[in-house]
């Protein structure tokens, strides 16, 4: 939404300059004549900028452009005006997808007032907040709005970006499953009893939060979590081998993905074998950093994997013994990434790529 959008009116259109428009054309009175739910179709195609500037041209086009059928995915950004989100929020009433955006927080920077904005967003979140089904917040630290994400009963999705709140009323919700937290500021077990509450959850990625122990949400998930179909995590509190094991209960997973950054040492012993019998629908397999896994712990379950579609291994101690391996046993493998693993140089894998022609093997 650019700036522009931000700027246009809703106002009433006048109907002196509505008369002379059908008069020098008539063809612009016929298209005002169409059937509402003709003229509704065909503004469902259209960004709010367009809807504005149709709603000038007549007061038929102007009733039209207030219908709520027409915002059911609903973006408030902080550089909106006063003047644009008191229009646009008072059309507002059924939303399913709202999308929130405060301005990049930067601590060296001047916070920016924003008490307007909010006023606004809290309104839709406390007046429509029983119709919303997928919602997205990036750079909100206000603790008020924040708490007013509970209105939200229904709520399916939630994906919160460097936000910082205390998150008292987060475990109110229990119809949720979909859940992204990047980069926000969590008191203790916020997010694990979320994890706990939601039976239904069936996509979680959680990357680079503060007190988010990626073990204990493990741990809770093969107990609560049945459902739970993709994974990724990318924590400080990195994943052990025994809250790997403790992810074979889940047999409906499909794709996980555990990032680590340099330095990660944990022996994974045998926990890649249980994964594999445990989770027999896994497609894609992402174990980014993990200096421990080799070839011992790893060509074992490679049997076992027999879905893979995705493996990427990179920053792992494997050989090219262990890529063969995985390209001879493996028969829907469709992409196999082994970059940044030392102990495998390029030309053993332009040798594979020869080999296999039908596995996408990058170089680099």
């Amino acid at each position: 939404m650019d700036g522009a959008v931000e700027q246009c009116s809703y106002g009433q259109p006048s109907r002196k300059k509505a008369k002379s428009i059908a008069e020098r054309d008539p063809a612009k009175r016929d298209w005002a004549t169409l059937p509402v739910n003709v003229l509704l179709k065909i503004f469902g195609y259209l960004d709010l900028k367009s809807i504005g500037n149709c709603a000038m041209l007549c007061s038929t086009l102007n009733n039209i452009s207030k219908d709520s059928s027409l915002y059911k995915k609903v973006t408030l950004k902080y550089n909106m005006n006063s003047q644009f989100l008191e229009s646009f929020v008072s059309k507002i009433s059924h939303p399913r997808e709202v999308y929130i955006e405060y301005k990049y927080y930067d601590q060296h920077a001047d916070g920016g007032d924003y008490q307007d904005f909010t006023k606004y967003v809290a309104m839709v979140l406390r007046k429509c907040g029983e119709h919303i089904l997928s919602l997205k917040i990036e750079s909100c630290r206000n603790e008020e709005l924040l708490l007013n994400i509970s209105e939200c009963v229904h709520l399916r999705r939630l994906a919160l970006y460097r936000c910082k709140s205390s998150f008292k009323t987060l475990s109110s919700l229990n119809n949720l499953t979909n859940i992204t937290f990047v980069s926000c500021h969590f008191p203790q077990k916020v997010v694990t009893e979320v994890v706990r509450r939601n039976s239904n959850l069936k996509y979680i990625s959680l990357s680079n939060n503060i007190n988010v122990n990626a073990n204990e949400i493990c741990e809770v998930m093969s107990k609560c979590n049945p459902l739970v179909k993709e994974i990724h995590f990318s924590e400080r509190k990195r994943v052990k081998s025994k809250s790997l094991r403790t992810l074979a209960r889940l047999t409906n997973l499909r794709k996980l993905e555990l990032i680590s950054g340099p330095g990660f040492d944990s022996d994974p012993e045998d926990a890649l074998e249980q994964l594999a019998a445990g989770c027999p629908q896994l497609e894609n397999l992402v174990i980014y950093g993990w200096k421990e896994i080799n070839d011992d712990n790893l060509i074992p379950a490679l049997h076992m994997f027999t879905q893979l579609r995705t493996l990427d291994l990179r920053g792992t101690n494997i050989t090219i013994k262990s890529c063969r391996e995985a390209a001879l046993s493996l028969p829907y493998l469709q992409t196999m990434d082994v970059i940044k693993c030392q102990r495998v140089n390029k030309s053993q894998l332009a040798q594979l790529q020869k080999d296999f022609v039908e596995i996408h093997i990058p170089l680099e």
